[in-house]
């Protein structure tokens, strides 16, 4: 059986466990931003999501941080809105070592590519 160690050791080998920890630290990045917005405009989830017209709980499920309910730019747009707030994008270097493996790369493009 491989040790805590062992496992951090091969993450940090394979660019596809980098890449998806990379996304996982951009997930609570985006979840924390949210949360604080809202909390800085005084609102409640609830407010929110009667501002978005989704239920509170899809506001908790984007505020936990966890990748699977990370929202789409075009949410986060809305949710900013609904706090009377924008979100400016920029763009940084990936972390060091951070670089997608050609099957990640592949998964994220498909739905971008159009059909020939």
């Amino acid at each position: 059986m491989m040790g805590f160690d062992q496992e951090l050791e091969l993450i940090e080998r394979d660019p596809a466990l980098r890449l998806a920890r990379a996304r996982a630290k951009a997930a609570r990045k985006i979840s924390s931003l949210l949360a604080g917005m809202r909390k800085e405009a005084g609102l409640t989830q609830a407010d929110v999501a009667g501002r978005i017209g989704v239920s509170q709980a899809r506001i908790s499920q984007v505020e936990s941080g966890l990748i699977d309910h990370t929202p789409s730019v075009d949410f986060a747009f809305v949710f900013a809105a609904a706090c009377n707030r924008t979100i400016e994008l920029s763009a940084m270097p990936l972390e060091e070592g951070v670089t997608p493996a050609e099957p990640a790369r592949e998964a994220f493009a498909a739905p971008y590519k159009s059909a020939s």
